[in-house]
């Protein structure tokens, strides 16, 4: 029981650096959003770390995890956010939170080269490329079907554009100004196609 009422302690010191950094995210203050996320991140992991062992206080345990690891998400620690998933699914989660873990995991932010076998002989074309990124919808451009993102991923393409091969407008009513998901296909060095676009909702508790 002391772990869990210390666990408990931790998560609330946690979830205040968070909201704080929060506030300084919708401010535009972005590297003191990043800092204060990373700070949380690392008071979150204590937390749940504190029930690794405790595959019976469940769902607290997994929703700490998946907290530090979507934590880890927001400042961009990439292989800190799969371990505390790793550790989150080892677990014993309510199938909700198993499901919500699963998805922080998709979020992750990943090149996938995808290799085309021409022949057994070995060439030196260029793979394909798909690149997962997070960021806010913040403009488009109806006559050329461009919109750009405003990229919190690895891989910044904030400059780039992103062509929209169909259903621009759908995709401005459900989406502009949202935080979302978006799969992409790099065209040239300053234009990527849009494959897949989706809401992302981090949750923190």
């Amino acid at each position: 029981m002391t772990d869990l009422l210390n666990a408990r302690e931790i998560h609330r010191k946690a979830m205040f650096l968070a909201q704080d950094a929060y506030v300084f995210e919708t401010k535009g203050d972005l590297p003191t959003a990043l800092k204060l996320y990373e700070e949380a991140f690392y008071i979150e992991k204590q937390a749940a770390l504190a029930l690794l062992n405790e595959d019976n206080i469940e769902p607290t345990r997994s929703v700490l995890f998946r907290s530090a690891a979507a934590l880890a998400l927001s400042c961009k620690l990439w292989r800190e956010a799969e371990k505390m998933i790793a550790f989150g699914l080892s677990g014993n989660p309510p199938q909700e939170i198993a499901q919500e873990l699963r998805d922080l995991f998709a979020a992750i932010p990943a090149i996938q080269p995808i290799k085309n076998k021409i022949s057994d002989k070995q060439t030196s074309a260029k793979p394909q490329t798909h690149l997962i990124i997070v960021g806010i919808f913040k403009m488009a451009d109806a006559e050329k079907n461009f919109i750009k993102i405003i990229d919190k991923s690895q891989k910044s393409i904030t400059h780039q554009k992103i062509e929209v091969p169909k259903g621009l407008n759908t995709i401005v009513k459900m989406y502009f100004d949202e935080l979302v998901r978006v799969t992409l296909k790099k065209r040239t060095s300053k234009i990527y196609e849009l494959l897949e676009i989706e809401k992302y909702q981090v949750k923190f508790e």
